[in-house]
């Protein structure tokens, strides 16, 4: 296949699941890097989706900043940080096909008991005040950290807390979308002063990408004053299953082969 093709199908991809994001607040990054990966690899998938993200979220944050519930964002952004190091270091020791097994098993599981909680509550209730941050929430938190820093996609594990946390739609896609913008900051940051990750393919990527990241951030705008958030997390979640499928078989193909 075509370099350029290979480019195009991922803008492609990169505007189905900004549009996601832009309706729920989490998900871009998650179901498009399976996708993406087979066609420009996982090594330059996680930073390339990672710095289109950046533009998405910006956009999210500057409409909605008043929204952002800074207490929450302060105790998820202190428990992630913990584990983004980890993170980090797996995404510069472990081979291309086992981050794409561990990860497409994260989803998998994720994506499963979310649907399943969904399908059965309708909606997560919110947590008490002074409640749901007990030592299982704050160990999700912390893993999600570690995902994030290997894969550029902790959400599914932070989307547990902030569901109980941010039951209300706007402000959970706010509070959520800055986080991800700085967790996204720092990854580019390290990336940056690595020196192994910008180059002229990253760059002809990033140009291709724009128009349907522009069209994705628009289209998701419109769909989150008009979509019904629990189908809509229904949908998310089935995807998510999903997308982990067919990465845990392509990442395991790779290993075994």
């Amino acid at each position: 296949m075509e370099e350029l093709t290979k480019l195009l199908l991922a803008g492609a991809v990169v505007f189905a699941s900004f549009t996601v994001e832009g309706v729920t607040g989490f998900g871009s990054t998650v179901i498009a890097l399976p996708f993406v990966s087979m066609l420009l690899g996982l090594k330059m998938s996680i930073p390339y989706l990672c710095t289109l993200s950046m533009l998405l979220s910006v956009h999210i944050v500057l409409r909605s900043r008043k929204s952002v519930v800074w207490r929450e964002y302060r105790f998820i952004a202190l428990h992630v940080a913990l584990g983004l190091p980890v993170g980090i270091f797996l995404f510069n020791r472990l081979s291309a096909p086992v981050l794409e097994v561990l990860l497409s098993c994260v989803m998998i599981t994720v994506g499963a008991s979310g649907f399943l909680r969904t399908w059965r509550n309708g909606r997560e209730q919110p947590a008490p005040a002074g409640q749901g941050r007990g030592i299982l929430m704050r160990l999700l938190l912390f893993f999600g950290g570690i995902v994030h820093g290997a894969f550029g996609t902790g959400g599914p594990f932070i989307v547990i807390y902030a569901s109980r946390a941010l039951p209300e739609k706007g402000i959970f896609r706010v509070t959520l979308t800055l986080l991800w913008l700085t967790m996204n900051l720092v990854r580019i940051a390290e990336w940056t002063l690595r020196g192994t990750v910008w180059n002229a393919r990253m760059g002809q990527g990033f140009l291709v990408a724009l128009p349907f990241v522009f069209a994705g951030i628009f289209l998701g705008d419109f769909l989150h004053r008009k979509v019904d958030e629990r189908l809509f997390r229904l949908c998310v979640y089935g995807l998510l299953c999903l997308a982990g499928t067919v990465m845990f078989f392509s990442g395991l193909q790779k290993i075994l082969s």
